[in-house]
């Protein structure tokens, strides 16, 4: 999910693309998150 939010980001589909984080943050382990948030504000 977080590359669908990269490659959403990057084509200037914003509101989706923070949808796709929202959803790789909640599912990603515990270890993951932080690399989640840095993708996302990106």
């Amino acid at each position: 999910m977080t590359s669908e939010g990269i490659i959403l980001k990057e084509n200037g589909n914003v509101g989706d693309a923070e949808r796709m984080f929202i959803q790789a943050r909640f599912f990603a382990p515990e270890k993951a998150k932080a690399l989640v948030d840095r993708y996302s504000r990106q």
